[in-house]
C-alpha cells in the first residue's frame, strides 16, 4: 500500500474491484493494463476461473489486432488478484463497486466498506440504474466526502467514457483525485452535474 503524493493529493496506486462480471472484469482489465495492481472481489471463488480465462482471452485479442502494451502479458497478469473475502480491499486506495443492481445488496457493500477500510479509501460504484445517495445512505458521514459514481460504458476496457458524479457531500478533492486517475489509465471522463437514476 503506496501513498504517494502529487499536486496536494494521494495518487491511486491500487484498486478493488467488486463483482468479477462482465462490467467489473472489463474495468479490471483497463486498470491492470494500465499499470495498476487490482484486486477483484466476488462472492463466488468458481467465478475466478471464468474471469481468469477472460483474461487470456482478452489479451490474445489486443495481440491479434497489433496493440502493444506498455508492459509485458506476465507483468500484466500477475497484477490480478481475486479475493472472496471483502476485507482483503481494506487498504485499496480506490473501491469500485460493480454489483448486481440492487439497492439493498449495493448498501450492505458500501456499509460493510465503510467499516473495514482505511479511512483514505475512495469508495465508488459502477451502477447504471440507482441513485448513489440511497446507496450510500447508511455510510458514516466521513465516508460520506470520499464517495463517487464512476459509470463505465460496457465493454469498459473498449469504450473510453467514464461518468463521474459527486455526492452532495463528495469533496472536490477526491472528484479531482479520481478524475485524475481515470485519465492516467486512458479514460475520458464527464462530469455529471445531477442525480438522475438510468
Amino acid at each position: 500500500y503506496t501513498n504517494l503524493i502529487l499536486g496536494g493529493s494521494r495518487m491511486v496506486k491500487n484498486v478493488g474491484v467488486i463483482g468479477s462480471g462482465t462490467m467489473g472484469f472489463g474495468i479490471a482489465f483497463q486498470f491492470i493494463t494500465n499499470g495498476m495492481e487490482v484486486t477483484i472481489h466476488d462472492i463466488r471463488s468458481d467465478a475466478f476461473e471464468l474471469a481468469k480465462e477472460k483474461l487470456k482471452t482478452y489479451l490474445t485479442i489486443f495481440r491479434e489486432e497489433n496493440v502493444v502494451f506498455t508492459d509485458t502479458e506476465e507483468i500484466i497478469t500477475d497484477r490480478l488478484k481475486f479475493t472472496t473475502n471483502l476485507a482483503d480491499l481494506k487498504n485499496c486506495d480506490l473501491i469500485i463497486e460493480s454489483a448486481t443492481e440492487n439497492l439493498e445488496l449495493k448498501q450492505q457493500i458500501f456499509k460493510q466498506l465503510d467499516l473495514i477500510c482505511d479511512e483514505n479509501t475512495i469508495l465508488a460504484s459502477n451502477t447504471s440504474s440507482l441513485r448513489l445517495s440511497e446507496i450510500t445512505k447508511d455510510i458514516s458521514e466521513s465516508r460520506k466526502q470520499r464517495v463517487l459514481l464512476t459509470h463505465f460504458f460496457n465493454p469498459a476496457h473498449i469504450v473510453p467514457l467514464v461518468e463521474l458524479l459527486k455526492a452532495p457531500e463528495t469533496s472536490q478533492e477526491v472528484y479531482n483525485e479520481v478524475d485524475t486517475f481515470m485519465k492516467k489509465v486512458g479514460k475520458v471522463t464527464i462530469e455529471v452535474k445531477k442525480e438522475v437514476p438510468g
